[in-house]
């Protein structure tokens, strides 16, 4: 017996059943093959929608004296707040709970408003079925330009900038920028940009160009610092270990200029032989870095302790 489909594998376009149309007129079926979308969404254009900065709606002039009182008027939310939204919301739908995030994994199970927002655009009527070839075309009618007022036009219309958005989010949604879209998940960023691999987990979510430079930057940065931090304890053990009796004996030590001068020769030599040393120090040290107090006590501490152990072997 011939499979029967079931619903849930149909595209809500294309894939019925001619069984489905006319009930048991005929046990045999040919399901219908896919249309063909011959349009493309615009990215730059859509990006720009989406990252740009909208101004402030300017108050409305205070009344004069003798004027007529306005009634309240509520502001239209934005194409870019209104496309955001679901555009965000599709976006999270890949997101796992340890903060990864896998372009692969969208789709409309995770969410409600970003389904129900393309159904509402199929009530529009804009859907045209072409003419192309031997087939039909899928051809969806275009708005010339997104919509500027800032007011509902009427009492009980549909905000004008509710239908472009929607418009929009549909050519998203039937585009491959589905899965290639992304948004930066840095705080202070939130830039939406295309990813040049789409096809992967990120695992700590996605960020754009800028903020990863960034990122690097500030890993480079904080690498450079914990270098140099375990560089100069290393210097403060050598010192240590090395001058244990003089800096245990005579607490004025760092002010004992043949000492200081003989500390700083001895950690030059060993600055020599050690590449790790070398790479933060490449010039050697100066008296200078010996006469800085912040070095006094972290040597004056590894001293002691390693008196302490001396101590405890005997």
């Amino acid at each position: 017996m011939k499979k029967r489909y079931q619903k849930s594998e149909l595209d809500p376009f294309a894939k019925l059943e001619l069984g489905t149309l006319y009930g048991t007129l005929s046990s045999k079926t040919e399901r219908l093959g896919s249309l063909k979308l011959t349009q493309s969404l615009d990215i730059d254009k859509f990006l720009r929608v989406l990252n740009r900065k909208e101004p402030p709606t300017k108050p409305l002039p205070p009344l004069m004296p003798g004027d007529v009182p306005r009634m309240a008027a509520t502001p239209l939310p934005t194409t870019q707040e209104l496309l955001r939204g679901w555009v965000d919301e599709w976006l999270d739908s890949g997101k796992n709970n340890y903060g990864g995030e896998d372009p692969r994994e969208r789709n409309f199970k995770k969410d409600s408003g970003v389904g129900l927002a393309a159904y509402e655009f199929s009530k529009q009527g804009k859907i045209r079925l072409l003419p192309d070839s031997s087939s039909l075309a899928l051809w969806l009618a275009e708005s010339d330009k997104e919509p500027t007022g800032h007011f509902y036009p009427l009492i009980g219309s549909p905000p004008q900038s509710a239908e472009y958005a929607k418009e929009k989010l549909v050519f998203f949604l039937l585009s491959d920028l589905r899965f290639k879209l992304a948004k930066c998940r840095k705080d202070s960023c939130g830039k939406y940009f295309v990813l040049k691999h789409w096809n992967r987990l990120y695992k700590r979510g996605t960020v754009c160009e800028s903020c990863q430079r960034s990122r690097s930057l500030e890993s480079a940065v904080n690498a450079t610092a914990e270098s140099r931090r375990k560089a100069g304890n290393t210097l403060h053990q050598l010192a240590a270990k090395k001058f244990i009796r003089q800096i245990l004996v005579a607490p004025d030590w760092p002010i004992d200029g043949k000492l200081k001068e003989r500390i700083v020769l001895y950690l030059n030599s060993e600055i020599k032989r050690t590449d790790s040393l070398k790479a933060i120090y490449r010039d050697g040290i100066t008296g200078r870095w010996l006469a800085n107090a912040k070095n006094w006590n972290p040597i004056v501490s590894e001293a002691r302790k390693l008196n302490r152990k001396s101590t405890e072997r005997k």
